[in-house]
C-alpha cells in the first residue's frame, strides 16, 4: 500500500492509499486458460500513449506517488536508489 495524491475535475486534491502497480491478466500458452496475473509497476515513457495497457491510466488516472526511494529489479541483484547519490 502507498499513499497517492490525485486531482478531481474541479481542481481539488485528494489523498488515499492504494496498491502499488497494475495487474496484467495472463493466459497459459498451453491451455489458453487464465493464470495468475503479472504485477507491473513501471512503464517506459515511449510506450505510455502507444500501448493499450497504459493509455487510459496515463490519460485519466494520473496521480502523484510520494516516495523516498525506488528499486529497479535486475536479475538477482536489484539496483536501489535511495536519493543519496
Amino acid at each position: 500500500m502507498s499513499p497517492i495524491v490525485g486531482v478531481n475535475a474541479d481542481g481539488t486534491r485528494w489523498l488515499q492509499t492504494a496498491h502499488w502497480g497494475f495487474v496484467m491478466p495472463q493466459v497459459s500458452k498451453k491451455t489458453g486458460k487464465p493464470i495468475q496475473p503479472k504485477a507491473v509497476n513501471n512503464a517506459r515513457d515511449d510506450k505510455l500513449r502507444t500501448l493499450r495497457f497504459w493509455t487510459k491510466s496515463f490519460e485519466e488516472w494520473r496521480c502523484l506517488v510520494p516516495a523516498t526511494s525506488f528499486c529497479e529489479a535486475k536479475g538477482r541483484n536489484p539496483a536501489i536508489y535511495d536519493g543519496s547519490a
